[in-house]
């Protein structure tokens, strides 16, 4: 895969119940699907420590890394084949981003990344989350990506399954039949285990 013509994130096309229209996200290492209400300006992002690889098995942190950038790209394809549902609570946005997480692979993700998963799943249960929280919630999920230094091959990754690049995908129409079997046979393959994601 071209790196040099990646964008800069990779995109997901969902509709604007107003509008009547297909608008395009980015993802730009912090997800936020289906709806604004989740949004807000003056959350500081959460402190994560710096990876410290003394005593750490390296096989065993490379696996680990490969699962969670697996998990977050077919995490993104749901988002993707949920493009057109509409939610107006902060919880109901919670919910459907956890719809769309893989979670029968999570056990191979580092310890930490499991952690902030089920703080969404948690948060997903509970009527009275806010805002503020949806907003730390989306921050601790980017902190930890950042900590294994695994946000740009998620991204370039989310581009190839998106289709990004290929013509056959225009990215100014709605998400149309051939890409979402296209998603659908990359995220059944992957979670199947009979197709593997490209290596960057």
């Amino acid at each position: 895969m071209n790196k040099k013509n990646m964008m800069d994130a990779p995109l997901l096309l969902a509709y604007d119940r107003n509008m009547k229209m297909c608008v395009v996200i980015a993802l730009s290492g912090v997800l936020s699907c289906g709806s604004s209400v989740g949004h807000a300006q003056d959350v500081a992002a959460p402190d994560m420590p710096n990876l410290d690889l003394e005593g750490v098995n390296a096989q065993k942190l490379t696996a680990s890394k490969k699962a969670m950038i697996q998990f977050m790209v077919l995490m993104d394809i749901g988002n993707m084949l949920n493009h057109d549902k509409n939610v107006t609570t902060v919880r109901e946005s919670i919910a459907q981003q956890v719809d769309a997480m893989p979670m029968k692979m999570l056990k191979p993700c580092p310890e930490d990344f499991q952690a902030v998963i089920q703080e969404w799943v948690d948060a997903s249960r509970n009527d009275k989350v806010s805002k503020r929280q949806h907003v730390l919630l989306h921050q601790r999920l980017n902190a930890v990506m950042e900590k294994y230094k695994a946000n740009e091959t998620r991204k370039e990754l989310s581009d190839w399954a998106a289709g990004i690049h290929m013509p056959e995908f225009n990215r100014c129409a709605r998400i149309g039949p051939a890409l979402i079997e296209r998603l659908k046979k990359i995220r059944q393959g992957v979670e199947e285990g009979t197709m593997e994601l490209p290596e960057l």
